[in-house]
Formats: structure tokens, C-alpha cells, sequence
């Protein structure tokens, strides 16, 4: 692990760049509908990968550069994001605190799991993400870096999701990434499906194909109920890929129009199995050994499959999707399903 520069802003090599970009013959074939294109950023490296990992490069190395000694984050009990920072955090020589929405289970599974086996220090609250109203969590998050700081810690704050103009940098560099695969690959560089939790990643894209000029458009499927960021008091995509591009020195506007948000697969709400995302996980498995999980990357295939068979996208459509990660939830929810 070095520290390296993206348009100025030194970002740690935690993630393991470039994730592949692979066609998806026997999807796009049993689809009927565009070329299919996975990139692979399940494939980022450190504790099973994931999206959060290439924000967390820009986060660590600022967390280094300000010489903290732990990180506090939050997120859901299951949350990959909260996994990967507390990995980070570890491959750092940092310890990592999480507030996280949801009392301690029986049995330690899935990413919680892995929380402890990476000696997270955990803060418990009781509710879900659309139960807990925002200003209890911040005002816990605030509580735990002023307990931190009067024991003579120098804690460093990352965002839930990583969502923030800091964070935003790893997916601009992604669409860099992409662009020079697509090139060297000879396709087009025209659809880009991913799932949207707390939206920084699709912040993140929206500023990248701004940065390029390019005309590639976003579709978002969202895996948290519609009002759930802005009950958080998060900001919507463009205003914060618009922040995002002040840190590299970009004046910029990101147009409503380069981006959709559907929140059409979502079923009961965050976190909880949908009939149609079962059903992708199983035809991602079974026509390329894709393995997609059931809170994020499940539900945006889904969306993905009723978008091409709806013909929002058409046969003459090149579509990106945009795998990013999410693996222990696979071992959670989906047990009994194919029991």
C-alpha cells in the first residue's frame, strides 16, 4: 500500500485497480436485450471487496495526512460500508468505531461477522435506516468522537456510505477506468446501471462523465425506499458530484438529465429479499457464476432485467453494470431460499 495522486488529492492503493470489465455473453443472449458489460468491483480488494473500498482510499489517506489514530463511521448492523472501513481502517494500523442502526444479533453472521473478527468497536442503536431519525444518529456519532477525543484519541470522521465530495473522487476515477477499458475493448461507453443506497457512487459517476465530457447516462436502482437520503440529510447526487469537482478544481454543473433513479425494486424496504432479486441472483449464477447478494446487487439486477425487457434499454444498447460487491450478505437472508 502507497500513496499515490488523483488531480492532486492523495488517495491510498487499498483497492486492487483495475477491476475487470467482462461481457456477459449468456446474459445479454438470454435477455434478448443490450450487450451486457459487468464491471467487477466486487473484485476491489481488502476483506471481500466492495464499492466503498475506492472512497475509502481518498478518505484513509486524508485520515493519515491529519494523523488520526481511529476512524468513526456508521451504518446498518449488516453494512458493507462500516465492514470495509473497519477493514481500512486495520490495513491503516487504525482502530474504528461504528454507530450501528441495530441491537446485537444472537449469532455474529454475514458482514457483522466480520466486523468482529476486525475488532470494530460497535455502538449499538435500536431501529432500522428509516426508523432512527437523523439527528439521534448524528448526535451519537457527535457523542462518540467527544468521548474519543477527552480520552486523547484523534478520531477521524468518515461519512455513512462514504458519501461526501471526498469520497466522490473514487468513482470519478472509475469512469476514467472505464473509458480507457471500453477504448482499448472497442465498445460503446453508453449506459451505466447501479444499485444507489446512500447515492455517493452514482455522485461519484455523474462527476467523472462530467469531468470527460462524456454523454454516458446513469441508471440508478435504488436499494433504500424513495426519502431515505433526504431523511438523512443527504444531499441529492448532482449537488454533491458538483462539490466533488471543486476538490479537483472544476467549475461545473452535472445536468439532471445524465442520470435516472428508479426506487421500483425495492419491495418492503432496505435490506429486506424481493421475490424479482432472488430471481436475478439466480439467472446472474446460472448463466455467468455471477454471485450477487440480496440487499444491493440483487435488487439492481432485477431492475436491470425489467428495464431491458420493458425496453427502456434497446438491442443496439451497450449497458455497463456496475457489480459492487456486497458479498456476505449472500450468507444471511438467502439460506433458506436454496435450502
Amino acid at each position: 500500500m502507497k500513496t499515490v495522486q488523483f488531480e492532486g488529492i492523495p488517495r491510498l492503493t487499498l483497492s486492487h485497480l483495475p477491476t475487470p470489465l467482462e461481457y456477459a455473453p449468456r446474459l445479454t443472449q438470454t435477455l434478448g436485450g443490450p450487450q451486457i458489460w459487468i464491471k467487477r468491483d466486487d473484485l476491489t480488494g481488502l476483506a471481500l471487496g466492495g464499492n466503498k473500498t475506492r472512497k475509502l482510499d481518498f478518505f484513509m489517506a486524508d485520515a493519515l495526512r491529519q494523523d488520526a489514530d481511529c476512524i468513526v463511521t456508521m451504518g446498518p448492523l449488516q453494512s458493507n460500508h462500516v465492514r470495509l472501513t473497519a477493514a481500512a481502517s486495520r490495513a491503516c494500523g487504525l482502530d474504528c468505531y461504528a454507530i450501528l442502526l441495530g441491537d446485537p444479533p444472537r449469532s455474529a453472521k454475514g458482514n457483522f461477522l466480520l466486523d468482529q473478527m476486525l475488532g470494530l468497536n460497535c455502538i449499538h442503536v435500536s431501529g432500522s435506516m428509516n426508523q432512527v431519525p437523523f439527528d439521534f444518529v448524528d448526535r451519537k456519532i457527535q457523542e462518540t468522537i467527544t468521548q474519543l477525543e477527552k480520552e486523547g484519541r484523534r478520531p477521524y470522521l468518515v461519512p455513512t456510505g462514504g458519501i461526501g465530495p471526498l469520497g466522490e473522487l473514487g468513482y470519478c476515477l472509475a469512469v476514467e477506468e472505464m473509458v480507457e477499458q471500453t477504448q482499448r475493448l472497442g465498445i460503446r461507453f453508453e449506459h451505466v446501471v447501479v444499485t444507489v443506497g446512500s447515492r455517493g457512487t452514482l455522485a461519484g459517476l455523474l462527476l467523472g462523465i462530467a469531468r470527460l465530457n462524456l454523454r454516458t447516462r446513469v441508471t440508478g436502482i435504488s436499494a433504500n425506499i424513495e426519502g431515505t437520503c433526504e431523511s438523512f440529510g443527504i444531499p441529492p447526487p448532482g449537488e454533491t458530484a458538483v462539490e466533488a469537482g471543486k476538490l479537483i478544481g472544476l467549475d461545473l454543473k452535472v445536468p439532471m438529465i445524465n442520470y435516472k433513479i428508479f426506487y421500483d425494486y425495492v419491495g418492503k424496504g432496505y435490506g429486506v429479499p424481493t421475490d424479482s432479486g432472488i430471481e436475478a441472483i439466480k439467472l446472474a449464477a446460472r448463466t455467468e457464476a455471477l454471485l450477487l447478494d440480496p440487499v444491493y446487487t440483487g435488487k439492481a439486477m432485477a431492475g436491470l432485467v425489467d428495464l431491458i425487457r420493458s425496453g427502456y434499454f434497446t438491442k443496439k444498447d451497450t449497458v455497463i453494470f456496475i457489480h459492487t460487491g456486497g458479498t456476505p450478505g449472500l450468507f444471511l437472508d438467502l439460506i433458506q431460499v436454496f435450502d
